[in-house]
């Protein structure tokens, strides 16, 4: 499954929501970012506009890790996981978002969380 499927189903996992833009629950928000360079071969437009889709998809996953941790932070290995997670938001990138995405989903499939 591609990596902007992970992310709008952790997202959706999280808040038990449906494919919308509540919360961010949506592929093409993390789609547009991977694709800036190919919509915007300016250099000084492109890196703006990255640097505007990497906050937002940043943004979108520190609410839900932090919902999630409030959620199930009982789960002491799950919550960690997560935290390291939460630790690749403190200066995004888009390699450090793929790196949370990946490793978010891994979690979140460990103790049986998913989309509905």
């Amino acid at each position: 499954m591609e990596r902007a499927l992970f992310y709008e189903y952790l997202i959706r996992a999280v808040y038990k929501c449906g494919r919308t833009n509540k919360h961010g629950a949506d592929a093409d928000i993390y789609r547009w970012m991977l694709s800036v360079s190919d919509r915007f071969p300016n250099m000084e437009n492109r890196e703006y506009k990255l640097g505007v889709m990497v906050g937002k998809v940043s943004a979108h996953l520190s609410e839900a890790l932090g919902e999630a941790i409030s959620l199930y932070g009982n789960n002491l290995e799950f919550k960690a996981k997560i935290e390291k997670c939460v630790s690749y938001l403190n200066e995004p990138t888009v390699e450090k978002l793929n790196n949370c995405v990946d490793e978010t989903w891994e979690a979140f499939t460990e103790i049986g969380l998913k989309a509905e």
